[in-house]
């Protein structure tokens, strides 16, 4: 007898038909769990750290804001 006759008879099904689909949902919704968190970290940021304003250097308040945003990720971690 074969290994596949010999799986059928143990385990009543074949084995390598087995598919598990449960895995997509789950990591979708810890994918939205992260998401929401550095929402919120980016909107604490905006509405209560302030801002950086330069005009000769424009550029800082994108880094200053993603600089804080981590942070602020990072502690709420």
């Amino acid at each position: 007898s074969s290994e596949l006759e010999w799986d059928r008879e143990w385990n009543g099904t074949l084995t390598w038909n087995n598919v598990e689909y449960a895995g997509g949902p789950f990591a979708l919704f810890f994918l939205a769990e992260y998401t929401n968190i550095i929402i919120i970290n980016a909107l604490r940021d905006i509405l209560f750290l302030g801002s950086f304003h330069s005009h000769t250097n424009p550029e800082m308040f994108t880094i200053n804001f993603a600089v804080k945003t981590l942070l602020l990720t990072v502690s709420f971690l």
